[in-house]
């Protein structure tokens, strides 16, 4: 018999494999929710194109609900029903369900990488914080070269670590 780790392990050889984790960042005092919304407005108004050097492909921007390429190209709005493709051959939700019903306008940002792998960013609507989910993926495509599991949660705990400089560096152009 196979035990469930080694199950698993033969799944992440056949798909690649892929870790998640929440980042979140305090701003207290009585600027912090002004930072907060500082930090989002920055990251709509300026996406960045390359995350520890993974190319951004596309934003999503759930609360105008439209996709972008970073440099403003839009490339579907709220029209958009169940899975898109991007240029890049990656699938992507709309902001419609199949069935036509449109998702709710919410205030969060989702950024597609190159790989597939992907960070979402939204204001706490209890705290005085931001949230940060991100998504690594180990490449599949080429089996025989892909990353290892060392390597995409390096790279997870590299991408919080820049998202936090990210607000750090926002929240210093506000003083």
């Amino acid at each position: 018999g196979k035990t469930l780790a080694g199950r698993l392990h033969e799944i992440y050889r056949w798909t690649g494999y892929s870790k998640e984790e929440l980042f979140d960042h305090v701003f207290t005092g009585p600027q912090g929710m002004q930072v907060i919304q500082a930090i989002m407005q920055d990251y709509r108004e300026h996406p960045p194109a390359e995350v520890e050097g993974k190319k951004v492909v596309l934003v999503l921007d759930h609360l105008t609900q439209e996709a972008k390429t970073p440099d403003g190209i839009k490339l579907f709005g709220n029209e958009a029903r169940g899975y898109q493709t991007t240029p890049e051959g990656l699938r992507v939700y709309g902001f419609r369900h199949a069935d036509g019903e449109q998702f709710a306008q919410e205030n969060f940002l989702i950024f597609l990488l190159e790989d597939g792998s992907k960070f979402a960013v939204r204001p706490s609507g209890t705290e005085p914080k931001i949230k940060y989910y991100v998504l690594a993926r180990g490449r599949y495509e080429d089996r025989e070269k892909r990353e290892t599991y060392d390597e995409v949660d390096a790279y997870v705990r590299r991408v919080g670590i820049w998202l936090g400089n990210h607000a750090e560096g926002v929240a210093g152009r506000m003083e």
